[in-house]
């Protein structure tokens, strides 16, 4: 397991990373790499609503076509490189807060503990696409992976569920080398 840095911004003498993805071991990228590619591939899309599809026509989605929800997914994708584009603005001029606004505690009442875990989706109403991860104790997040939500909670999932299995991994990880946050060079 390898944590990339996704930005990095000068504070004072040092470049320091606040935005990480995890890369598996065996994998040709990171988690949010990996994530973005999936999201913009029509062909990779098409196949995984084909493969949901009785979740995609449920009511919670108020039906929507295999194209309409492949166009959407596109478009939110699009958000989140503009949002993370506009997180690191942000902290060049050393604001942090559209950072802690945009990586949100995956449940309302998280403990207070960090490794914490997040998620973070785009400003639409209703989203399909969330990022998952850790926020570490100096404010530093780690994207673990992410998925498309086509169900009213996570554990209806199993696409879901893995990825949150996959941050829960990462978390104890973490906990085991006693890593609360990641060195910057």
């Amino acid at each position: 397991m390898e944590f990339v840095p996704i930005f990095t911004v000068p504070e004072s003498e040092i470049e320091h990373s606040f935005l990480w993805a995890v890369q598996f071991e065996g994998e040709e990228c990171n988690e949010l790499e990996r994530l973005l590619d999936e999201w913009n591939d029509p062909i990779y899309l098409r196949k995984f609503f084909t493969e949901n599809e009785d979740d995609l026509n449920s009511d919670f989605w108020k039906p929507l076509t295999i194209s309409q929800a492949i166009f959407r997914v596109m478009d939110e994708a699009e958000d989140i490189e503009n949002i993370l584009s506009s997180v690191e603005d942000q902290l060049k001029k050393g604001d942090k807060s559209l950072l802690k606004e945009t990586f949100k505690p995956l449940h309302r009442f998280s403990q207070i503990k960090k490794p914490q875990i997040f998620k973070a989706k785009s400003d639409n109403r209703m989203p399909f696409l969330r990022l998952y991860g850790l926020e570490l104790e100096d404010g530093q997040y780690i994207i673990t992976g992410g998925g498309i939500k086509l169900t009213k909670t996570n554990q209806e999932s199993a696409h879901i569920a893995l990825q949150i299995n996959k941050t829960e991994r990462v978390k104890s990880f973490l906990e085991l080398e006693n890593i609360f946050f990641l060195p910057n060079e």
